[in-house]
């Protein structure tokens, strides 16, 4: 079964599958077969659609020819019906005129397609074709070698046939090495491999394609050396290799490539020095070596490159100045030279870079002062100076950079006052000078920074109050300015931010009352005031905040209730209020908060149950509610938080059982510390605790335990550290505590503990600290006492007997 399709007229382009067809049978040959995968069966009237649609195998022929030539294309469809193949053959005459000089151009579209299967050798033998676009598609497989055949070829009496000159397979999953037979191809001016999974080295028959003005190669596998044979492309306008294992130096022949206009060779394993030679490149415009291993210093002929817009030398090893010749490069818009070792001062010259847009510098050594130069960069959009060793003063002359959107000098050494002139800057969406060594107080002209989204002031040495023109910032996302040596009331004018995400005042000398304007700050998501010295009660309106996840206010002076409306806060996260002076019960409504990951209550002067809705806290990690005034039993419900890792309710007056329903938090094997000393607890230690599998710490001192030490302790496999001295406990030393093996503190003192010390013992190789004083153990001194780990012994009024060999000393 064939089909053949009407003739086109010379000239013409049509798309195949979309001809007239006619249902005449016919024994022709197809390359359908180019990606050896079968297609639905097609009827004769259907067979445009098994190539356009099932398919979706596009040809386009372009006939350039006399008046009467006519181009021959049949498709042909096997016993199964499978499209087998497409007949390029060459043109015939018409009646009545003929074609003198005939030239075939075949173009092969089948860009994102969703083709699969294998590219077949015989799409080499499709010697019209001029263009292969076989992108975006699912094809795998090596590269045919035969492509090589698609080279230009004389016919004789029509001249050339063929001589590829695009050649696109990227985005595809093809594998294996690039065929060296690619470089026969000398009409070939597009080579598109980029996104595959090719490796191997690449051919140095490369080199050969006179033609060639671009090379994509970018996201494969490629190794080994960069071929110097490249320097020969000297038609070449693109070079994209990034993001491969290419190794070794960069070849110096690069600097033949007159005509370049981009080289990409980031993200790759290249060393050795940047080769002088690049500075010939007159045409380029990019210039990509970032994420390498290159070394030396940045050669001063890259000044020369006058055509140069884009300079990446980021992440790599470079050292030495900066060339003050880059301040030559008059269509420079963006160096990026971040991430290296460069020292030495910033060249001033830079200043005469009036196209600059970004200006990255950071993450070097670079000293000095910043050069007021630079207030002359009036396109100049971000200055990235962070985390260098730059001294002085930030220039006045910062604030004449009208275009400047980002400023960054964080991490740095700048010392003085913040100048009042960066009040200028209303395009200033970031505006970062953490930690240096800034002084005096914030200037109340950056109230005037109308775009300003990030404030970050912190870890520095300034002083005075918060200005109230703060309140004016009203693109204000997130306002940094803690580690400092502020003063004086937060402002109630910070609550005009409405667009405020984070305000962090900690670690300053903050006093007065949190004010209750705080609580109009709607897309509030942390809140961190802790480390001050603010006082007065934690206000209700605080509970509006709906999308509040962080309410940090540890080590403040704050008094009165926990507010219950912060039940409200269904987004919070963290909730830490320790180190106060909050009094009163713990707020049940603080159940609600599913999403609640940290509770920390510490130090404070809460008293009351522990409330049962607590268990309902399904997110929680840690509960802390160390020295305060806390009574009642623990609440069982509390076995119910399967994600809890650490419950500290030391140092309270909590008394009663422990309950055994906190053996469920051993189920997903989360609970790592629980610290319940110094309490009023009684009864019986669970045999429960035993199913906590990863306890590490367990602290059950100062209570008024009675009964025997269970022997399920010694399945605590993971325990470190357990106290349970101080006690009303009896019988004998359980054998199983030799059975923890990571074992480092066991405190067993000053309880009512009979019988001999078990010879088990000798097993806890780790154990440095062993303590039994205080008991009624008897019998004696056992011979492995001391064992060579141990930093600590006490065995004081007992009724041992016996010699103690001394510890060993240790070098």
């Amino acid at each position: 079964m064939s089909m053949h399709f009407a003739d086109a007229a010379a000239g013409e382009d049509f798309l195949l599958g979309r001809l007239p067809h006619e249902s005449k049978s016919g024994s022709v040959q197809s390359p359908c077969n180019i990606l050896q995968q079968k297609q639905p069966s097609c009827q004769p009237q259907a067979v445009d659609e098994a190539v356009t649609g099932s398919l979706r195998y596009f040809l386009r022929a372009i006939s350039i020819a006399d008046h009467g030539c006519r181009l021959g294309i049949k498709v042909q469809c096997n016993a199964q019906g499978h499209v087998t193949f497409l007949d390029l053959s060459a043109p015939r005459r018409m009646s009545g005129g003929g074609a003198s000089n005939v030239r075939i151009v075949l173009i092969l579209l089948c860009e994102d397609m969703e083709l699969n299967g294998r590219l077949s050798e015989k799409l080499g033998q499709l010697s019209a074709l001029e263009e292969i676009h076989l992108d975006h598609n699912f094809l795998r497989g090596s590269i045919p070698s035969q492509l090589g055949y698609l080279a230009a070829r004389s016919t004789g009496r029509t001249g050339e046939l063929g001589s590829l000159r695009m050649l696109s397979l990227d985005n595809n999953v093809l594998t294996g090495e690039i065929p060296r037979a690619l470089g026969q191809l000398t009409s070939l001016r597009w080579l598109l491999l980029w996104r595959n999974l090719l490796s191997g080295e690449i051919p140095a028959e490369l080199g050969q394609l006179k033609s060639l003005s671009r090379l994509h190669l970018q996201h494969n596998h490629l190794g080994g050396h960069i071929p110097k044979e490249f320097g020969r492309l000297q038609a070449l306008e693109q070079l994209r290799m990034f993001d491969n294992q290419l190794e070794g130096e960069i070849p110096k022949e690069m600097g033949q490539l007159e005509a370049l206009q981009e080289l990409r060779l980031s993200d790759n394993r290249l060393s050795g020095e940047i080769p002088a030679e690049l500075g010939n490149l007159r045409r380029l415009k990019l210039l990509s070596l970032s994420n390498n291993k290159l070394n030396g210093s940045i050669p001063k002929e890259l000044g020369e490159l006058k055509s140069l817009q884009r300079l990446e030398l980021m992440v790599n090893q470079l050292e030495g100045e900066i060339p003050k010749e880059m301040g030559q490069l008059e269509a420079l818009q963006e160096p990026r030279l971040s991430d290296n070792r460069l020292s030495g001062e910033i060249p001033a010259e830079l200043g005469n870079l009036r196209r600059l847009k970004l200006l990255s510098l950071s993450n070097n050594k670079l000293n000095g002062s910043i050069p007021k130069e630079l207030g002359e960069l009036k396109s100049l959009q971000r200055l990235e100076l962070m985390v260098n060793q730059l001294e002085g003063e930030i220039p006045k002359e910062m604030g004449q950079l009208e275009a400047l959107q980002e400023l960054r000098l964080s991490d740095n050494r700048l010392s003085g006052e913040i100048p009042a002139e960066l009040g200028n800057l209303r395009r200033l969406k970031l505006l970062s000078l953490s930690k240096n060594k800034l002084n005096g107080s914030i200037p109340k002209e950056l109230g005037e920074l109308k775009s300003l989204q990030r404030l970050e002031l912190m870890v520095n040495q300034l002083e005075g109050e918060i200005p109230k023109e703060m309140g004016q910032l009203e693109a204000l996302q997130e306002l940094r300015l803690s580690d400092n040596r502020l003063s004086g009331e937060i402002p109630a004018e910070l609550g005009n931010l409405r667009r405020l995400k984070l305000l962090s005042l900690s670690n300053n000398k903050l006093n007065g009352s949190i004010p209750k304007e705080l609580g109009e700050l709607k897309s509030l998501q942390q809140l961190r005031l802790q480390s001050n010295n603010l006082m007065g009660e934690i206000p209700k309106e605080l509970g509006n905040l709906s999308l509040l996840q962080e309410l940090l206010l540890t080590r403040n002076r704050l008094k009165g209730h926990i507010p219950r409306h912060l039940g409200a806060l269904r987004s919070l996260q963290l909730l830490e209020v320790d180190k106060n002076h909050l009094e009163g019960t713990i707020p049940k409504e603080l159940g609600s908060l599913k999403r609640l990951t940290r509770l920390n209550l510490d130090q404070n002067r809460l008293s009351g149950p522990i409330p049962a809705e607590l268990g309902q806290l399904f997110s929680v990690t840690t509960i802390s509610f160390e020295e305060n005034q806390l009574t009642g039993c623990i609440p069982g419900e509390l076995g119910e938080l399967k994600l809890l890792r650490a419950l500290s309710l030391r140092e309270n007056q909590l008394c009663g059982r422990i309950p055994p329903e906190l053996a469920k938090l051993g189920e997903n094997g989360q609970l790592h510390d629980l610290y319940l000393s110094q309490n009023q607890l009684s009864g019986a230690i669970p045999q429960e605790l035993g199913y906590l599998q990863q306890l590490r710490d367990l602290s059950l001192r100062s209570n008024n335990f009675t009964g025997s030490i269970p022997k399920s302790l010694g399945k605590l496999k993971n325990l470190k550290e357990l106290y349970i001295d101080h006690n009303q406990l009896t019988g004998e030393i359980p054998l199983e505590l030799g059975d923890l093996p990571q074992l480092r503190s066991l405190y067993l003192d000053h309880n009512q503990l009979q019988g001999s010390i078990p010879a088990a013992l000798m097993k806890l190789k780790r154990l440095t600290r062993l303590s039994l004083g205080e008991n009624r153990l008897t019998g004696a001194l056992p011979s492995f006492l001391p064992l060579a780990s141990l930093l600590e012994l006490s065995l004081q009024r007992n009724r041992l007997h016996g010699p103690l060999l001394s510890v060993p000393q240790r070098c």
